[in-house]
């Protein structure tokens, strides 16, 4: 379990970084992050630049919440239920734009 551990204490670290206003920790995230939340919204969107859209939106919500995210919880399963919950919204909202079209 230790190279786990490290991650996670790198993530942590990543946050702290963030809750202090430096964007390096931000960069740890999405180089961890960021091919894994592609796929993700991909395989939701098909397509891919709803779905980079999307992930990126994901990534500065996250930024600018921050402050209210519990470090002691692991960060990738909130980012992929973040991601996941967005691109189920843009699809939404793009059935709504379709419908209301008609």
């Amino acid at each position: 379990s230790a190279p786990n551990e490290t991650l996670l204490l790198e993530e942590q670290k990543a946050i702290q970084c963030l809750k202090r206003g430096e964007l390096g920790g931000l960069e740890v995230l999405v180089t961890r992050y960021q091919v894994r939340a592609m796929r993700t919204a991909f395989l939701i969107l098909q397509d891919e630049a709803q779905a980079e859209d999307v992930v990126q939106e994901t990534f500065l919500r996250i930024y600018r919440q921050i402050q209210r995210f519990d470090e002691t919880r692991p960060f990738g399963p909130y980012l992929m239920r973040s991601v996941v919950h967005a691109a189920l919204n843009q699809i939404g909202e793009h059935t709504s734009e379709l419908q209301s079209r008609q």
